[in-house]
């Protein structure tokens, strides 16, 4: 397969528009890969287009797009799309002090 192969190509956008939506959700790797029941490896792979189909259903399934894999046909388990498994974990965010003018501000 060279590089005019259409499926890795298909596959790292839908990458990035997982992780366009994890992060409009506000929603850490962590957070997801734990919510989805898969690890933070398999989680960061997908993002990146490299994944496997189990990996790319459960994280679906946990982002409540479903509506994904009926566009292909295909309908997630009883129980994967279900609303009570909504992230709201918050982001995280490192709070250190910014400097300004060699002086960290407050």
């Amino acid at each position: 397969m060279g590089r005019s192969d259409p499926i890795p190509a298909c596959a790292r956008r839908l990458g990035h528009d997982l992780r366009a939506l994890r992060l409009a959700r506000n929603v850490t790797q962590a957070a997801l890969a734990a919510h989805a029941g898969v690890s933070v490896h398999s989680l960061k792979n997908l993002e990146r287009g490299i994944a496997t189909l189990r990996t790319l259903v459960l994280v679906l399934g946990a982002l409540q797009r479903d509506d994904w894999l009926a566009l292909a046909g295909v309908a997630l388990p009883v129980g994967l799309a279900d609303s009570s498994r909504r992230i709201v974990t918050p982001r995280q965010r490192a709070a250190g002090a910014h400097v300004a003018g060699g002086h960290a501000a407050r």
